[in-house]
């Protein structure tokens, strides 16, 4: 199986602490955070994961070079920052199977069962299946309206300062996602992707209650610090 993580982006609401080491490298008790995403991808059968990468991707390279586990790790080099959509449309040309591929941003962590997922995704038949959690807010996400079918009615990006439900950045997505799209190099899978298309895409969508969460402000990188090893899961 395979999984794609996003991890090129600058991280710049996080201010100085990203001016010499990229986000997703930050380290939560002395471990960088991405290394708790690939545990938990070993931990359910992943093969192979794709980095994407730009914002000091050297250093990417360096410590997961370093790292021992079962999982191959390819990386996805962009020369220029090609957005969340763009990452993965260049990221899926280094797929080597015609299974349904994973997808996981660099800055969260999340207790779901991965493999939950991937049978909902496969079951609906549907080229996209996104993971949707109801939090007090929407404000820094984007955020997703459905019926009682759970059929999705609109997108919303960002949201509203209102509960609701949001994507956690883990999304299911078959290999030809983007073969009838004429997007640009570089667009971003939500404003440019999600919200025009969601419609006319039809998603699958998959609500998990389990423990989330994103190291995007310093308050929420705080709280990983605080949290992320009671929470993970054995």
């Amino acid at each position: 199986m395979y999984s794609i993580i996003l991890a090129g982006g600058f991280g710049k609401r996080l201010g100085k602490i990203t001016k010499k080491v990229p986000k997703p490298l930050l380290k939560i008790e002395k471990k960088p955070f991405i290394l708790y995403l690939l545990d938990s991808l070993e931990k359910h059968g992943f093969k192979y994961t794709i980095i994407c990468i730009h914002y000091l991707k050297k250093q990417f390279i360096d410590v997961l070079s370093e790292k021992k586990n079962k999982i191959q790790t390819l990386f996805s080099e962009e020369e220029t920052p090609l957005g969340t959509g763009g990452a993965i449309k260049k990221a899926l040309n280094l797929v080597r199977s015609s299974e349904p591929i994973l997808v996981h941003n660099g800055d969260s962590y999340t207790n779901l069962n991965y493999k939950r997922v991937l049978e909902s995704h496969i079951k609906s038949k549907k080229n996209l299946t996104i993971v949707l959690k109801k939090i007090k807010s929407c404000e820094r996400y984007g955020q997703f309206i459905f019926d009682k079918k759970f059929k999705i009615k609109k997108f919303i990006y960002p949201g509203k300062n209102e509960a609701g439900y949001i994507s956690i950045g883990v999304y299911v997505v078959s290999k030809d996602l983007f073969n009838n799209d004429d997007l640009s190099k570089n667009f971003s899978f939500e404003s440019d992707f999600l919200v025009p298309k969601i419609l006319e895409i039809d998603p699958n969508i998959f609500i998990t209650e389990d423990y989330f969460i994103d190291i995007g402000t310093p308050r929420d990188f705080k709280r990983a610090s605080l949290e992320i090893k009671k929470k993970i899961k054995s």
